[in-house]
């Protein structure tokens, strides 16, 4: 697949965009450690635009790939993986991103991608099924994987 330059453009807007939500949130909570809603939101924001990447290669894959869905689906994770990685680190955790921890998430989210893309296969799922649950159980799995343990703040 090719990037176009407007598609890059889009991209860099909607990281601007998040960029200035982040600012404003920081700002009406006067600490840059929030947690909760407001992190959760944020870590929201960064996984619509990763999970446009991860359908749109799946479906590419799928449809005119004729790939499996179980490896197609880990395929387009890899994709959108490193961005919301970086993003979130920088923008959610407000974290170093360090390679043990990018990692540890990549493996983890991998392993739960193969795993949701081999069940819905196995059942014979359509693929649209397929990223719907893999979208939500991620979005929910993967904030409490980032929060405790990927990005946990050290115990005081």
């Amino acid at each position: 697949m090719r990037c176009r330059d407007g598609q890059i453009i889009k991209t860099l807007l909607v990281f601007d965009h998040l960029r200035y939500r982040r600012r404003n949130v920081l700002e009406q909570q006067g600490s840059p450690n929030r947690r909760g809603l407001p992190q959760f939101l944020i870590y929201a924001g960064v996984g619509v635009l990763n999970t446009s990447v991860h359908w749109l290669v799946f479906l590419a894959l799928v449809g005119w790939g004729s790939m499996g869905q179980a490896l197609a689906n880990l395929l387009a994770f890899a994709c959108a993986v490193t961005v919301s990685f970086f993003a979130n680190a920088r923008l959610t955790f407000q974290s170093q991103p360090s390679l043990r921890r990018y990692v540890s998430y990549v493996l983890f989210l991998g392993v739960l991608a193969w795993v949701s893309g081999a069940i819905a296969e196995r059942a014979g799922l359509p693929a649209l099924v397929t990223l719907i649950g893999f979208s939500a159980i991620s979005l929910i799995v993967g904030f409490l994987y980032s929060r405790f343990i990927i990005f946990a703040e050290p115990a005081q």
